[in-house]
């Protein structure tokens, strides 16, 4: 999460997935995060309702990262579809590549989160979902992308790779390189869903 000076508000939620990271979402207490972040606990309430508040927070930011990355990256004319999807996995990689603590929070937070139905949470999904799910439909459709390889199949094989790789530095931070794993990422799109490689 960006920093930016005297927003109190961001400086929360940058503590907050520093707890989180710490100590896990659900062992995590509202009165640690206040003092992660200098604050009182009464401040902390002034800007967040509970835990679930400030992980929604937290989880839109990323979106929002994404979306303004995305948004512009699919239009363009310049680019092909395979260009605009690498250009989707530079996109998580630069978002959470930086913040060790981020990925951490959501290879160990994202799966229970789906799983319980936080509403919030499953629309911001569901909206990266179907930005990638266009992107691949778009490149099948140029005859980029294999025809017959179903868009919604390849989005969860794409998804669930990326998700995948997240888990793995999470855990192992030494042993995976970031570079590496975006690479390996558009080398499997590369091999798995481009028709003729350019």
């Amino acid at each position: 999460m960006k920093k930016i000076k005297g927003d109190k508000e961001s400086e929360i939620l940058t503590a907050a997935v520093r707890v989180f990271a710490k100590n896990g979402f659900h062992k995590s207490k509202m009165a640690t995060i206040a003092e992660e972040a200098g604050v009182s606990a009464g401040t902390l309430y002034n800007y967040f309702s509970d835990k679930d508040h400030m992980f929604d927070r937290i989880f839109d930011e990323v979106c929002k990262a994404f979306y303004a990355g995305i948004e512009p990256l699919q239009v363009r004319d310049d680019f092909s579809s395979l260009e605009k999807l690498e250009g989707a996995v530079d996109l998580i990689f630069d978002i959470l590549g930086p913040h060790p603590d981020l990925i951490t929070v959501f290879a160990n937070e994202f799966e229970p989160r789906i799983k319980e139905g936080h509403p919030s949470f499953i629309d911001d999904y569901n909206r990266f979902k179907e930005v990638l799910v266009s992107l691949i439909r778009q490149g099948a459709e140029e005859k980029c992308f294999n025809p017959h390889i179903p868009p919604v199949l390849a989005c969860e094989f794409f998804i669930g790779g990326i998700k995948r790789i997240i888990y793995a530095m999470a855990l192992e931070p030494d042993r995976f390189s970031l570079s590496i794993m975006r690479q390996n990422v558009k080398l499997l799109i590369r091999k798995g869903i481009l028709i003729n490689e350019e």
